[in-house]
């Protein structure tokens, strides 16, 4: 933060590599919570219909991330002022650990034969998959919109910010709650997201189809 005077004054860094490189770090994270769900799985004696949808949702979760993260935040560079590049390079930290942390709660509910959460792993995993919304709701803000950037500057991030507000309560809320009905109700909120991508990225479409 006290060498943000001295940063203006070196090069600009690459607009276009260092999201790249973002990007496949955080990719091999999501990767880690696909490897350890599966691990999970695999160390089960006997997988029944309760551990696979536990762990098939798990994946869901990861695959969700990965979609709103590529989607709305790693396809931009961050904004040319310092500051928001400075926001936008520190903010992958909490992304990373609470990406990490989903796939540590998944894999928890798959090993513990209990179908009721404890309040901890609950937590966790709310917790996880809350904080990784908010923190992308907040990357979001420290990136540049092009002319026809589809998503709307305010409602995109807010979207995320307030979802990851409900996966929180969600996990604070969820002792003795059923791991598959957490999974579900916290895969809502993913969905909400996927869904206004796909929402604005076809009505763009359709507006350039018309025009030509």
């Amino acid at each position: 933060m006290f060498t943000l005077r001295l940063q203006r004054q070196l090069p600009r860094f690459s607009a276009s590599k260092l999201p790249e490189r973002f990007g496949l770090f955080v990719i091999i994270v999501l990767g880690e919570s696909v490897v350890g769900t599966v691990q999970g799985l695999a160390a089960q004696e006997t997988v029944t219909l309760f551990t696979a949808l536990t762990g098939i949702l798990g994946l869901a979760l990861a695959f969700g991330i990965w979609w709103i993260y590529f989607d709305f935040i790693n396809r931009r560079s961050p904004k040319p002022q310092t500051v928001w590049a400075f926001a936008w390079g520190y903010l992958h930290l909490p992304l990373v650990i609470s990406i990490a942390a989903t796939g540590a709660g998944i894999l928890n509910v798959i090993v513990d034969p209990d179908r009721r959460l404890s309040g901890n792993v609950s937590l966790l995993i709310g917790l996880s998959v809350g904080m990784s919304l908010i923190v992308m709701g907040c990357l979001e803000l420290t990136l540049a919109a092009a002319a026809d950037e589809p998503t709307h500057p305010r409602l995109s991030p807010g979207l995320k910010l307030g979802a990851g507000l409900v996966a929180c309560l969600l996990g604070s809320l969820g002792n003795g709650v059923n791991v598959i009905t957490l999974q579900l109700m916290l895969m809502a909120l993913l969905l909400v997201q996927m869904g206004y991508a796909l929402y604005v990225w076809f009505t763009q479409e359709l507006a350039v189809d018309e025009e030509l």
